[in-house]
Formats: structure tokens, sequence, C-alpha cells
């Protein structure tokens, strides 16, 4: 009996071993199932293809060649990448704007010389005779006889006796009408007679004629404080000079003086149409010219 329960307890503990030895097996390969079960899976080797980048840019504009603002051209936008990785931006290839090019100023020109008006005293240049600087007062020069100033002067320095003159040169030709000579400021000194020439060149003078057209040998007279001489018409000339041609009675000593020497209706000469010279125009009569008036010089 004992015999027969060992056997049955050896049989059950050799079911039971095989039993465990199976299970462990079992267990094994379900594991190794396992495994192939997720090998077997399909995995996602590779993600969605991007988007095509944009490769290039926009092209560049042009360049403006000559002062005008460069324009480049706009960049391309860049591609947004799908899926997995995405594409790579585009950089925008504008072009490159030229260089602006503003024209070269000219150089300015030079300015030129400012008008001279003949009748302006400014432009004059006074002479007369006596000329040497030692028969002058100090500072009486004929250039005082043009300076605007009332209480200058030009005097001869030598008691009158005929034979003075005082001339008066303008730089261009002119028209005037007649002349003044204001000696209020030394007023013994006026000239005890006169007579008046004009030149058209500043060298060779000529006599202005009279009031009858010359007949009288030239217009001439009598001084006085302030000795307003009149041309009877307008005249056109270079120069003008008036002789003293009077003397003064002894015991008088009276130099010749002349505080300020002006002239009437200045005007600039405008050379006629047919670029003719001036022929000094007409002088106490609307028919005669300087070749009829006076002595005819």
């Amino acid at each position: 009996m004992r015999k027969h329960i060992l056997a049955a307890i050896s049989l059950i503990s050799l079911v039971a071993a095989c039993s465990s030895s199976n299970k462990a097996d079992s267990t094994s390969t379900g594991g190794a199932g396992g495994d192939m079960g997720g090998t077997g899976g399909t995995p996602v080797a590779v993600g969605g293809t991007g988007g095509t980048p944009v490769a290039l840019g926009g092209s560049g504009g042009t360049p403006v060649a000559t002062g005008g603002t460069p324009a480049g051209g706009t960049g391309g936008m860049p591609a947004v990448g799908g899926g997995g990785t995405g594409g790579v931006p585009a950089v925008g290839g504008g072009g490159t704007g030229g260089t602006p090019q503003g024209g070269t100023g000219g150089t300015g020109g030079t300015g030129g010389q400012p008008a001279v008006d003949p009748c302006s005293h400014t432009t004059w240049v006074a002479s007369a005779m006596p000329d040497h600087p030692l028969m002058y007062t100090p500072g009486d020069v004929p250039s005082r006889a043009i300076d605007g100033q009332a209480m200058t002067r030009w005097s001869s320095g030598l008691t009158q006796a005929g034979g003075e003159w005082f001339q008066v040169k303008f730089p261009s030709l002119v028209t005037i009408s007649g002349v003044t000579l204001d000696t209020t400021a030394s007023a013994t000194d006026y000239p005890r007679g006169y007579s008046v020439e004009y030149s058209l060149d500043g060298t060779t003078f000529m006599p202005v004629g009279g009031a009858d057209g010359g007949a009288d040998g030239g217009l001439s007279g009598v001084g006085m404080a302030v000795t307003t001489i009149d041309f009877g018409a307008p005249l056109t000339l270079l120069a003008v000079r008036i002789n003293q041609t009077g003397a003064v009675a002894a015991p008088a000593t009276s130099w010749w003086s002349i505080h300020e020497f002006t002239v009437a209706t200045c005007s600039k000469y405008t050379a006629p149409a047919d670029a003719g010279a001036p022929d000094g125009g007409s002088v106490g009569d609307a028919g005669s010219d300087a070749s009829d008036s006076g002595d005819g010089g």
C-alpha cells in the first residue's frame, strides 16, 4: 500500500514537474511572439514630403542709369515645408540697384562788370589849367570840383587874367543840355568871362554854338557866384571844357574857383540804328549840327 502511495506521489511529482516545464516554455515562446508582433508593425520610415522650396527670388529691377532711385527686385516668398521636414525657405534674390548718377552741374558764369553810369559824377575825370600842384592851395585839385561836396573846391591859385580852363571828361559819350559852375562858398572867384568847348574824342575841342546857332562865335558870357550855362539844345560829347576869358581889375586878386561842377539833363548816348558816329547834335537851331556851330571847328 505504502508502495502504491509512493508510486502515486512520484507520478504526481513527475506530472507536476512536466507541467511546470511546459508552462515555462510556453511563456518564453509567447514573449517571442510578442516581439515578432511588434516587428510585424509597418514603421513609418519617411515623413511627409516637404513642400518644394522656391529656389530663386524674383529678378532684381533694372538699375536706373541716370539720376533715378535704384529699384531692386522683390525677393520670392519662402516655401513652407509640408509633412516631415519643412522645405528650406528660399532667399529672395533682389536685383542690385544701380548707383544714381546726378548730372554734374556746370561752372557758374563769371559775373559781368557793373554798368558804368556816365552821368554819375563819381565816374568823371576832371583836369584844369593851370594844373601844377604848387599853384593850388593844398587840396584844391580839379577832382574837388566834382566830388559832390559844396565846401571843397578846385582853384587856379592865380589871379584871373584869361587863359585858364577847367575840363570834365565822361567815361563814354553823353548828351547834356548845359553845365553849372557853383562858386557860392568863394563868391568872388566866379569867372570874369567864359566860353565853352566840347569834344567827341577827348582830344580835339570845338566851340559850343551860341543861342543863334553860332553866329556870335560860340557860347560865351560873364559868370557869377552860380554860373548856369545853357547850351540851347542837347549836345552829345565826351568832354566839355570851360575857358576863363576875363581878367580881374586891380586891385582885386580873385582866383578862379569852382566848388561844384554839375551838368543838366544828362543821358547816356545811344548809337543810332545805322551805327553812325555822333555829330554832336544840334545846338540852338534844330537844323544845325556841330559842323555848323561856333567857328566851324
